[in-house]
């Protein structure tokens, strides 16, 4: 049964990343977001995501992410972290911007390699312009 949950949950966040960056167009070059500010954030998740901070997470989210990310689904994905063994630290991150083709409104996106003493992970991290999650993404 918990094998069945985490594929839930794994299939449920794959979506929502999905769906968030499948109506995106190509890079530009210009930018709305400032680099600094999008790394920083998107290491914030990570740190929120392997404190367990549920509650913080909601907060950044965008009304979409608010409705997706439930209790349980947090505590899957916290529950999914956990198993990574302890967190160490960010070793990459790269950042970059997208056009939703749908909505025309830029996207930026985070792709963060983080280290664990069992595992390495990828966190997808993206936010709209007004800085909420958008879509977060853990492989």
């Amino acid at each position: 049964m918990k094998l069945r949950g985490k594929t839930w949950l794994l299939a449920l966040l794959f979506l929502v990343c999905v769906f968030t960056l499948s109506a995106c167009g190509k890079s530009k070059s210009s930018s709305k977001f400032d680099q600094k500010k999008v790394e920083e954030l998107a290491t914030s998740v990570v740190d929120m995501v392997n404190k367990g901070d549920a509650e913080n997470i909601k907060e950044l989210c965008n009304e979409q992410m608010k409705q997706a990310f439930t209790d349980d689904v947090l505590n899957q994905v916290f529950d999914t972290v956990k198993q990574f063994g302890e967190y160490k630290e960010v070793s990459k991150i790269d950042v970059t911007e997208i056009e939703d083709k749908a909505s025309k409104k830029p996207i930026a996106v985070a792709v963060i390699k983080a280290k664990y003493t069992d595992k390495r992970a990828i966190y997808t991290i993206s936010f709209d312009t007004d800085m909420k999650l958008a879509g977060l993404y853990i492989k």
